[in-house]
């Protein structure tokens, strides 16, 4: 299945400066919606549904264990109770469907460095 669509312009700023602040997480949902693209393709309904925190939270888990080993050493209990990177990233990445974050992501690793300043100039509110 082709999808011809460019992405959601509010998604791609957000990879855009997810990939320069946390390079580890974009790779990690980079490789969910390559996958996630690639084993249903074929089957529109399911890449009309939403992104699933969880699917995204637990590829996440490898890239944020040792931070969250480091904030449970360091930090009070109120700082545990704070919401971890991990799950920010899923709750932004899970208002959109997976088609979405498929030609979201495709276009970013389409973009040269330059397009992607321009992009951000164009498009941030």
């Amino acid at each position: 299945m082709g999808f011809i669509g460019q992405g959601n312009p509010k998604l791609i700023c957000y990879l855009i400066h997810l990939e320069k602040t946390d390079p580890d997480a974009y790779i990690s949902i980079r490789r969910k919606a390559f996958e996630y693209a690639a084993a249903n393709s074929y089957n529109p309904m399911k890449m009309a549904t939403s992104v699933s925190a969880g699917e995204i939270v637990d590829g996440l888990k490898v890239v944020f264990g040792i931070i969250k080993l480091i904030i449970k050493i360091f930090f009070s209990d109120d700082e545990k109770k704070k919401e971890t990177r991990a799950d920010q990233i899923a709750k932004e990445i899970s208002k959109y469907t997976y088609a979405e974050l498929f030609e979201s992501v495709r276009t970013v690793d389409c973009m040269s460095a330059k397009e992607k300043a321009e992009y951000l100039l164009a498009h941030e509110v």
